[in-house]
């Protein structure tokens, strides 16, 4: 399970920010107030003894547009794409070109961008550090700690010396794993990750850790990518027709008119193509998936992806949740990740979202809630709704739609809105529509 994850100089993010996982100590059912739910009633937690905290199975993003919340999807979703598909990652940039630093400081278009990621699985904790430039990763690294040791260990730590142009080896705390795979550190490039090729040849049960990236699915994109993550999808469903039928029986109950789902060709290099089927009183009818609304073959990777985290137990990233479905389905969605019945192997989803019915009727636990305001130098600050210590009773919707926790849109009166040459200045601001209170 994922226990944090951190994003450095990248995109809309300069400073170093970081979405938690890790659940707060909360209140028992011992002297709750009558109608106000424990965090354990809102959402169940898994347990990760080694490190002495448990672990939530969702998060949520809110915020204003353009505030970052995207992005710090799009970090996440990145780095498991490339340490996956390693010298193989294209992406729609080219193989660096995705790895875009903070540009509105010309200090930092200079620096990689810099990823953590700190993981649980199976007993053991694993923490991973990747840095990219446009040209190569000038720092990896990858420590861990097995359920029964006492002290981390090392598997390796390599930084880009720029004055040499080689790679400098750390092997912290002793010998050290990499120490063994001598010719595959002189062989080594930095054009994919160590971890990648490293674990090929592991002999200390780190492959699990990129197993586990393996197994996260790519995350619910928007445009090029929803297409992408299609295609992904059908293709494997066809290999997995239990899964297949699971998806077709989610798609059915959202109330789409499809009874069911088929997959054809696949073969001799042809692309599989999804049917959707319906039963009339005149008989069955068939036609190509893509022949249906938008919201409809959006919703297909969406639960796609579901059940892959679902039957997992490894991370599903979504991006907009409640764009194009229905409010009565993204809480579905989510419901099938808080109860342990239907996610009782750890499966976790982030999410961010602007539907802030999400944030009522105690349906989120505080320390799911994470918001993303843009500073004033355009770089985004994320922060969890925890820092204002709201009470479980508190109406987070209203309060959140009056902008107590800030994370919301300022916009001018409707008059200056459409009156450009009387739009704010900072040395003349516009009246706020929708002041924050409180």
């Amino acid at each position: 399970m994922l226990i944090e994850f951190s994003v450095e100089n990248f995109r809309s993010i300069r400073e170093r920010v970081t979405l938690s996982f890790v659940a707060q100590r909360g209140r028992t059912s011992a002297g709750a107030r009558k109608g106000v739910l424990t965090n354990e009633e809102i959402c169940h937690t898994f347990p990760a003894p080694s490190q002495k905290v448990d672990l939530l199975p969702v998060a949520g993003l809110f915020g204003a547009n353009a505030s970052g919340k995207s992005n710090i999807l799009q970090a996440l979703s990145l780095v498991k794409d490339f340490v996956l598909l390693g010298g193989k990652y294209g992406g729609y940039g080219g193989q660096f070109g995705e790895f875009v630093p903070f540009r509105l400081d010309a200090a930092c278009e200079n620096e990689p961008c810099t990823f953590t990621v700190s993981a649980y699985i199976k007993g053991d904790f694993y923490e991973y550090e990747l840095a990219v430039n446009s040209e190569r990763i000038v720092h990896e690294a990858l420590r861990y700690l097995p359920a029964k040791a006492r002290a981390p260990r090392t598997a390796y730590v390599v930084d880009y010396d720029p004055e040499s142009a080689t790679y400098q080896w750390a092997l912290e705390g002793g010998r050290g794993i990499a120490k063994g795979h001598y010719e595959l550190r002189q062989s080594w490039l930095g054009k994919e990750p160590f971890l990648q090729t490293f674990t090929k040849f592991d002999a200390a049960g780190l492959s699990g850790f990129a197993l586990w990236f393996a197994t996260s699915f790519p995350g619910v994109g928007i445009g090029e990518k929803a297409v992408s993550d299609m295609f992904m999808a059908i293709g494997f469903l066809k290999s997995r027709p239990e899964l297949l039928r699971t998806v077709a029986s989610m798609v059915r109950m959202a109330d789409t008119g499809i009874d069911d789902l088929e997959v054809e060709g696949g073969d001799n290099g042809q692309p599989h193509r999804l049917i959707a089927v319906r039963h009339t009183s005149q008989g069955t009818v068939r036609w190509p998936f893509r022949e249906e609304s938008y919201g409809t073959q959006v919703l297909f990777p969406l639960l796609a992806k579901v059940v892959f985290a679902l039957e997992w137990g490894t991370v599903a990233i979504v991006d907009e949740l409640g764009a194009n479905v229905h409010r009565n389905l993204a809480h579905m969605i989510i419901r099938l990740f808080k109860d342990r019945a239907t996610n009782p192997k750890g499966a976790q989803l982030v999410f961010a979202s602007h539907d802030a019915t999400l944030l009522e009727d105690q349906f989120l636990r505080r320390d799911q809630i994470w918001l993303t305001e843009r500073r004033s130098d355009g770089s985004t600050r994320l922060f969890p709704l925890t820092d204002f210590h709201p009470r479980n009773d508190l109406d987070l919707y209203r309060s959140y739609i009056e902008g107590r926790f800030g994370a919301v849109p300022i916009l001018p009166t409707p008059s200056r809105l459409l009156s450009p040459d009387k739009m704010a200045t900072a040395e003349n601001p516009a009246p706020i529509a929708g002041a924050a209170a409180g």
